[in-house]
């Protein structure tokens, strides 16, 4: 399998994933910078970036790109990128010092990936098509992700 189709799968799993849970997305690319092979850049949740529906949200949306792959390409590992395996502990790390939840980190991880694998399910088909749009064009806009109706429009509110 091609590594950009991976990539491609990644990363619009992560995008869909992310605007389903509210999160406005500022970009989405599947260009190499040194430290990742692709990655999104999400503006705002509508429940404000410091809270804890946030932080859980971003931990699913995290959880999701690795989901996308090995539910859409039946990739032999769920590792998934370093970065976002790090990032998904730090936060569940944040959720359980700061008391938000009777789980502990790695329950916290589990329930990020089997939330992030139910979405991806759900949206497999909408994951296919922003993959398939990330083929001719390496770095989309939420704008322009929501043009294709991939995501819903910039409203600041979950789907």
């Amino acid at each position: 399998m091609p590594a950009d189709l991976r990539v491609r799968i990644h990363e619009a799993g992560h995008a869909v994933v992310a605007a389903r849970l509210g999160f406005q997305i500022a970009t989405v690319s599947t260009v190499a910078d040194g430290r990742s092979a692709g990655r999104i850049v999400l503006s705002q949740h509508p429940a404000g970036n410091k809270s804890t529906i946030a932080f859980w949200s971003k931990a699913i949306v995290l959880a999701a790109g690795t989901e996308a792959e090995w539910f859409i390409l039946r990739t032999a590992d769920r590792q998934g990128s370093v970065a976002d395996r790090e990032e998904l502990a730090r936060i569940c790390r944040h959720l359980e010092s700061a008391g938000h939840s009777r789980l502990d980190s790695h329950d916290l991880q589990r329930k990020a990936r089997g939330a992030a694998r139910q979405l991806v399910h759900r949206h497999a088909g909408r994951i296919v098509h922003v993959a398939h749009r990330l083929a001719e064009a390496s770095h989309m806009t939420g704008t322009e992700l929501a043009r294709l109706g991939a995501v819903p429009a910039a409203t600041g509110q979950p789907c």
